[in-house]
């Protein structure tokens, strides 16, 4: 498990460190631009918010284990590593991962919210901004780094998922995958959503729910997005055990 280990570290995690501190620099520098030099523009003062550098972080870790897992796993294999071995230490190097970006985006709000204290021109995360910027646990330090390892694990798992089968599938299936995926997520379920009023109700009203939007609860949206990561990890290892490694 440790060689494991070390190679996914060496493989995944050290290119995730270099995004963080790459990204980490050039949002200080834009936010930093802004708190200084935008408070005012012509005289007029700006008044709104700015934030959602998390997104990259969301979409970065996304593409990580969307792009390494299939190859990973015919290499690994081929030096009688099991298929147990490879995937439990891929569910930790997620784990990993998770948390490191969690932790990066804490420290980078944390400094930001320093930089960046007027009134009327503040800087926000989606956190806050889906919790109310008023929200004391919203604001607490420990709820806020278990939300942000919640989200980015399952974003890592979903990715996870699509890697597995689109290794499984035969070419055709691939074309499925890689077109099917954004189609279905950016305009079928949208229209679905749109058009179908019963399913509209179903869905906010399960989301208003798992979300913890009720009782303005980061913890219970966090616990939500965690039982997803551990459906999309059993399909994840149920798949992979299908898997036919060339």
């Amino acid at each position: 498990m440790k060689q494991l280990m070390k190679y996914h570290i060496k493989d995944t995690y050290l290119g995730a460190l270099f995004f963080i501190a790459i990204y980490t620099i050039i949002n200080f520098a834009a936010f930093t631009t802004i708190s200084v030099l935008v408070m005012k523009v012509d005289g007029t003062e700006v008044k709104g918010n700015v934030g959602g550098f998390e997104m990259a972080y969301l979409i970065c870790i996304f593409v990580i284990f969307v792009a390494s897992y299939g190859e990973n796993l015919r290499f690994l294999t081929q030096y009688s590593f099991t298929r147990k071995q490879v995937i439990k230490s891929t569910f930790l190097t997620v784990a990993l991962i998770s948390l490191t970006f969690s932790l990066a985006t804490f420290i980078t709000t944390a400094i930001n919210n320093a930089f960046i204290r007027d009134e009327k021109f503040q800087f926000m995360t989606y956190l806050s901004e889906l919790y109310g910027a008023q929200n004391s646990l919203a604001n607490n330090g420990l709820v806020t780094i278990i939300f942000w390892f919640a989200l980015f694990f399952v974003f890592a798992m979903f990715g996870l998922f699509l890697a597995t089968l689109f290794a499984r599938a035969n070419k055709y299936g691939r074309v499925l995958i890689a077109v099917g995926t954004p189609v279905l997520i950016f305009i079928v379920f949208p229209i679905l959503i749109g058009s179908i009023r019963p399913l509209q109700t179903l869905l906010s009203n399960a989301l208003y729910i798992l979300g913890g939007f009720r009782t303005h609860n980061p913890l219970i949206g966090a616990l939500s997005l965690l039982v997803c990561s551990g459906i999309l990890g059993s399909l994840s290892y149920l798949v992979n055990r299908r898997l036919e490694v060339k």
